[in-house]
């Protein structure tokens, strides 16, 4: 659905700070100056999609120089890892951290990482200064995560890599009409202009302009949001002006986690009613909602949405497809348009 993975940038600030009169280097004779320095490092992240984060079993540090060496663990039960270091350049070397575990609602997952700095890693310890290290993982993801620890400023950050996200979806699908209701107050003018004939089938094709990445709404929803700039359907499917109440509006379109089949659905919320429509819409506050779902194939776990099967048409079937208008100030329905819903969509690069 993407021309690129949407993702997650994990950045790993290391907080260097220099003490003093903590002992000898390890690299140095006992009657040499001491000048040691405590290389800190985040463990555990709450993201803003509420999971949990932390490396995975096996995750190692190794910062070495060529008289000195020593190994930080990533994984265990603290939320801080730290060693001792003496002054001087260093290189680093993160191992089996190829993964990072994310822990949603008491379900543990791995999410695939891959480590995107320029290596050898190096850095230099200065006798009482900080110094600051970035690690920077890129992880396939839908949701925001910042990691802090201490009174450290900032040990661990984790944002939204800024990708195109798609430039239109599209729809292009077929309403089998099953029910049209209008209340007792619709106006002769609203039957005749929203009229539309049971067992109709309507082809049709609606345009999205996406504002806004994949971001995880819920524990297995998926949502991107945009703007419903077109909706066009045959002359005889008598939908022109029901879709033009809601060109121009909000909307949003949603995956599901459902198993061996996936829930997709487009909701799309207008209050301005066409300038055409006053007369059959006299109501001084109106509600235009436009909704389509169906199934789809397996493409979201919960976790992880692989975007890219998306790019191309996805078909869905066993949908539904509604539109209703709504007098909100009078709280009534003014009328209903139902029917089941077949058809495909597709994020256009």
């Amino acid at each position: 659905m993407f021309n690129e993975t949407k993702r997650l940038w994990f950045v790993i600030v290391m907080a260097l700070s220099t003490l003093l009169g903590c002992g000898n280097s390890p690299d140095r004779a006992d009657g040499d100056s001491a000048q040691v320095g405590t290389l800190s490092a985040a463990l555990v992240a709450t993201g803003s999609d509420g999971a949990s984060y932390r490396f995975p079993v096996g995750a190692l540090l190794s910062v070495f120089t060529d008289s000195f060496n020593t190994v930080i663990q990533l994984n265990t039960d603290e939320e801080l890892a730290s060693a001792t270091l003496p002054v001087g350049a260093f290189t680093m070397v993160p191992l089996g951290a190829t993964q990072l575990e994310r822990t949603s609602y008491g379900k543990t997952t791995l999410v695939d990482a891959t480590l995107l700095n320029a290596q050898p890693i190096t850095f230099e310890i200065f006798q009482n200064q900080v110094t600051s290290l970035e690690l920077r993982f890129q992880v396939t993801d839908v949701s925001s995560v910042t990691f802090s620890v201490g009174t450290l400023r900032v040990a661990l950050d984790v944002e939204v890599q800024q990708r195109q996200f798609g430039r239109q979806l599209l729809t292009d699908a077929t309403a089998n009409v099953e029910k049209v209701l209008f209340s007792a107050s619709a106006t002769r003018e609203a039957r005749r202009l929203l009229a539309v004939d049971v067992g109709a089938a309507l082809p049709f094709h609606l345009v999205i302009e996406p504002t806004s990445g994949w971001k995880l709404e819920l524990a297995n929803t998926a949502c991107i949001r945009g703007r419903l700039t077109s909706a066009e359907s045959s002359p005889e499917s008598l939908l022109s002006a029901r879709f033009a109440e809601v060109i121009g509006s909000n909307a949003t379109y949603c995956i599901t986690d459902n198993g061996p089949q996936d829930l997709a659905f487009l909701n799309v919320f207008g209050t301005t009613t066409p300038v055409d429509q006053l007369t059959a819409l006299p109501g001084a506050s109106n509600g235009f909602f436009l909704s389509l779902d169906g199934n789809i194939d397996d493409v979201f776990d919960g976790v992880t949405l692989r975007q890219q099967e998306l790019e191309q048409p996805h078909a869905f079937s066993g949908g539904h497809f509604t539109h209703r208008v709504v007098d909100v100030r009078a709280n009534e329905i003014i009328t209903d348009l139902f029917g089941s819903l077949d058809g495909d969509f597709e994020l256009k690069p």
